[in-house]
């Protein structure tokens, strides 16, 4: 059973800094320091998150929040999109997680004021309840049955957060059963929760294929066939039946790769938008960004040669992402965020010469969450 807790705390406690646009970009912005706090300005370290580019002093980073005014003029919400790791899908779908979150619509100002969609804010603004998962720690062990021990705790918990966050407007909600070892069951008496307490929801599913991926280096030949059996019924067939009921108005799955869709009926329904042209710039960095990341970041007097001659390194290195089709109109290549970030970090410690480990680390670890040069 599910047992009422302590009242929640509030969802947004911490007062988000003024934003600054960099000169020259509508994109790159600072946050503003106060009095006291050190000048040196920093980079996103990997795994930051959303609210961490608007709260921490003196941080470089980039506004995408205009393409939530382009994804909500599709009636139809059901949204996957793929990129390569660390080009920043986690910190996107935490955007559109604080975006419709109707226990923020307080803090919306707060937190979007100085973004592009807290000055066009949609129809959509602070108006579902927020569930979101994240597949990425989900581990396939050669004991199967171990990963779906370890499904089912996950489902708990996120489901039990939810319900804890969401108390005010679903209770009350004794009595729905909420345990460790019947994830899907729970999520489905959650969703059925949902429905009769007249609200909707954004669902967001943050590395979805990451259980298909893990099983494809399996030995066990037939693992990935009863990865995907078991995903697809015990998780994204629940979430399309609340689709289909209009309990679920909006969801997004963000992933590396479209194959585990394939293998997963519920899924198909999902539009992939990774290789559309009007998105091609939602995650990634595009060349005149990173130049403004780079001078503002190393330093703002630099000398032009320094900084071309840097350009062109960056370019070499971690440039040249193109996910459009070869027939769409001509767009700018994309540079893998964390890369460049890592690169520049070293440049700013004066390492000429950067150990290549060290930029294969950032792209597939978690570090701490900001490091100031």
């Amino acid at each position: 059973m599910f047992e009422v807790g302590s009242a929640p705390t509030s969802p947004e406690t911490t007062k988000r800094r003024r934003l600054e646009r960099l000169s020259g970009s509508n994109t790159i912005f600072i946050t503003v320091g106060e009095a006291g706090e050190s000048n040196a300005p920093t980079l996103p370290s990997c795994g930051a998150g959303f609210e961490h580019l608007t709260t921490i002093p003196k941080l470089i980073a980039a506004d995408k929040t205009r393409y939530i005014e382009e994804l909500d003029k599709e009636p139809a919400y059901q949204y996957l999109f793929l990129r390569p790791r660390r080009f920043g899908k986690s910190t996107f779908l935490q955007t559109l997680s604080d975006y419709y979150d109707e226990t923020k619509r307080d803090s919306f100002d707060n937190i979007f004021r100085d973004l592009y969609i807290g000055q066009h804010p949609t129809k959509s603004r602070n108006s579902l309840l927020v569930l979101c998962f994240n597949f990425s720690g989900t581990p396939v062990l050669d004991n199967f049955d171990d990963t779906k021990k370890y499904f089912h705790k996950q489902m708990h918990l996120t489901l039990l957060a939810f319900l804890n966050t969401n108390q005010a407007v679903l209770s009350p909600i004794e009595g729905l059963m909420v345990a460790d070892d019947m994830g899907s069951l729970t999520l489905q008496g959650v969703l059925s929760l949902v429905k009769r307490r007249g609200k909707e929801l954004f669902v967001g599913v943050d590395e979805y294929d990451a259980p298909g991926n893990s099983a494809l280096f399996s030995s066990d030949p037939g693992l990935y066939e009863r990865v995907a059996e078991f995903f697809s019924t015990q998780f994204y067939g629940v979430i399309k039946e609340a689709v289909s009921q209009l309990i679920v108005v909006k969801y997004w799955l963000t992933g590396v790769l479209p194959a585990f869709r394939d293998s997963i009926g519920p899924l198909l329904a999902a539009h992939i938008i990774s290789n559309e042209s009007e998105y091609h710039g939602l995650c990634g960095l595009t060349d005149a960004e990173v130049q403004t990341i780079a001078r503002a970041y190393l330093s703002s007097d630099i000398e032009p040669p320094a900084l071309a001659e840097t350009m062109r390194e960056l370019q070499r290195r971690y440039g040249g992402y193109r996910f459009c089709a070869p027939g769409d109109e001509p767009l700018e290549t994309l540079y893998n965020p964390q890369l460049v970030f890592t690169h520049l970090r070293g440049l700013a410690k004066n390492k000429s010469d950067l150990d290549p480990r060290d930029e294969i680390e950032a792209v597939h670890t978690a570090r701490p969450k900001y490091d100031s040069k």
